[in-house]
């Protein structure tokens, strides 16, 4: 027979062999871990055993890649999604001033007159302007440029406007009161 004092020394030996030092920055992150281990019932030891396991079956199984190649995927698609995100927005701005461009220079023509200089040369009414009219009814004098998105100082474009507004009012669509234009189509 074994001597007793001996008998569990082979495992004290593995457990030995099997125990390894862990230094967490605070004692509070200790004091959290050990709140953790509690809350799932388990020891501290078994607790992280399991929580590194799982971290490192995440990390290395295939398919999955790596923790911290994913990390820099999301980087690169989120510096991707940014660029394309400013670019969209140039466009877009783009896009607005070349209708702006061209809604005006549209409007102007209706300030155009015939070679004379007397008559003014027959175009065709903005459609946004007759919409304005339809939804709201009633726009007062000081409104209508404002919701064309047109500056006061675009002679041009407001000339024709007032036109394409004389226009409307002889055609009957719209009438002239002492505030403003309405509909009548």
């Amino acid at each position: 027979m074994q001597d007793p004092k001996y008998q569990y020394a082979h495992k004290k030996e593995s457990i030995k062999k099997r125990t390894i030092s862990i230094y967490l920055p605070t004692i509070a992150k200790v004091d959290a871990w050990k709140a953790a281990a509690k809350a799932a019932n388990m020891t501290l030891s078994k607790f992280i055993q399991e929580h590194v396991d799982n971290s490192l079956r995440d990390e290395y199984s295939p398919g999955t890649g790596s923790r911290r190649k994913l990390q820099q995927r999301i980087e690169q698609l989120e510096g991707e999604l940014a660029s394309t995100e400013r670019q969209i927005r140039r466009f877009d701005a783009m896009e607005e001033k070349m209708d702006r461009v061209l809604r005006h220079q549209q409007i102007e023509r209706f300030a155009e007159t015939d070679l004379s200089g007397k008559l003014p040369i027959v175009r065709r009414v903005d459609r946004e302007l007759i919409d304005i009219f339809k939804r709201r009814g009633f726009v007062a004098f000081n409104e209508v440029l404002g919701l064309l998105k047109i500056k006061p100082h675009e002679t041009n474009v407001v000339k024709g406007i007032d036109e394409q507004l004389n226009i409307l009012d002889v055609n009957g669509l719209l009438e002239k009161e002492a505030t403003g234009w309405r509909y009548r189509g």
